[in-house]
């Protein structure tokens, strides 16, 4: 425990100390870096108090509140009004300054979604790139939710559930899910969508009973249409995994984003939802299972949610949660150590960033990056170690529905 708190320290004192922030504006995004290091000093600060942490969060505020314009920017959850409105909710206790400026910044945030409810033609058929968590439908509704904690934007939220719905039968569901190509994964497909409509269900908040039917037969149909696609392969020929196909045939890493581990989440938030025993125990079972591969085998390379162990930590913490399996808690643990043991001191940040993306360019080599963001970069590496030391959530782990 004393190792993972001082990691902890260390990681927040550095994000803290960065000058990687400037909130860079243009006429579509927001700098994701401002935003992560709003979100994962706040997750620090709420079991570890920090004067320091506290005035970093009030200066980007501040600095960010004269460069706003609504109109110029998108919906996105990563770089865009939503990762934005995130950022700034969580933070909204630190002060009434911090208070006043996020709800004032919510109604804004909500009267924009409710144009943008009125501006899409129900008729449009998406693609399914558009309903994703990333910077879709998925992302919005699930940012929605969130805001609900403490703030009055209910209409909107089942509004705008309604629309996705819609627009998710014409667009995807309507041919049967037979399309071979649709991406199954978490981050952009799916996965995802099933896990927001899942959660929204849960709360128990929308209060049209059509919209609120609506959702739970969609998470029927897609939890059967997951549950018929598992397939059993073997990793090093000795260590069998439940994975599903891809579109892109890569199906082994076991990330948060495209790998099985967003899938299983994703099942288990369904089942929660439902009521549906023999699918919780099929992911308990998984889990075991994928609890005894050696990591190599998962194709994990760094330390991030995306595409690393983080994602897969946070994912494998909340199910201990549910599940209270002594090999599940062992497989936490185990990974909550080789995050450990992975820190380099004589890095900036302790850890960088591999993939073979990034910044949107894909690498023809094996290079590492310095990236302080929530979804690639160490932000993310420190939530999830507070979430498994506190076993506690916070807004930066929901924004991306964990």
């Amino acid at each position: 425990m004393k190792k993972i708190q001082q990691t902890i320290d260390t990681i927040a004192d550095r994000l803290i100390s960065t000058s990687d922030t400037e909130p860079a504006l243009n006429n579509l995004t927001i700098n994701e870096n401002y935003c992560s290091v709003i979100e994962a000093p706040v997750a620090f600060t709420e079991s570890s108090p920090s004067e320091e942490a506290n005035k970093k969060i009030e200066q980007l505020v501040s600095s960010l509140i004269p460069k706003i314009h609504f109109e110029e920017l998108s919906l996105a959850n990563i770089n865009g009004l939503t990762n934005l409105a995130l950022a700034i909710f969580s933070c909204r206790h630190l002060s009434s300054h911090l208070h006043e400026f996020s709800t004032a910044f919510i109604v804004k945030y909500c009267t924009t979604v409710d144009f943008y409810i009125e501006s899409i033609p129900t008729n449009k058929k998406l693609d399914l790139r558009e309903f994703d968590v990333i910077n879709g439908m998925a992302g919005i509704a699930n940012c929605l939710l969130i805001l609900s904690q403490d703030s009055d934007c209910l209409d909107t939220l089942s509004n705008f559930v309604k629309l996705m719905l819609q627009l998710l039968d014409r667009s995807v569901l309507s041919d049967g899910l037979s399309d071979e190509s649709l991406n199954l994964g978490f981050a952009h497909g799916l996965a995802g969508v099933q896990m927001v409509i899942s959660r929204i269900t849960k709360a128990g908040i929308i209060r049209d009973i059509s919209v609120l039917t609506e959702m739970k037969d969609h998470v029927t149909t897609l939890s059967s249409f997951y549950m018929s696609k598992r397939q059993r392969i073997f990793l090093g020929h000795e260590y069998p995994i439940i994975t599903w196909p891809y579109r892109d045939n890569r199906t082994t890493r076991y990330s948060w984003c495209f790998g099985g581990a967003g899938i299983e989440l994703s099942l288990f938030e369904a089942a929660l939802t439902l009521g549906i025993p023999e699918i919780l125990e099929a992911v308990r079972s998984d889990m075991i299972e994928v609890s005894r591969v050696p990591l190599e085998y998962l194709e994990l390379r760094n330390s991030t949610i995306c595409h690393g162990l983080a994602g897969l930590l946070m994912i494998v913490t909340k199910m201990n949660r549910y599940y209270q399996d002594a090999a599940i808690a062992r497989f936490s643990r185990k990974l909550t150590d080789e995050i450990i043991d992975r820190q380099q001191v004589g890095l900036k940040f302790l850890y960088q960033n591999y993939d073979e993306y990034f910044g949107g360019k894909l690498s023809t080599k094996r290079t590492f990056h310095d990236d302080v963001t929530l979804l690639n970069g160490v932000s993310g590496t420190l939530v999830a170690l507070v979430m498994a030391k506190d076993n506690t959530d916070s807004i930066a782990a929901q924004s991306l529905l964990l």
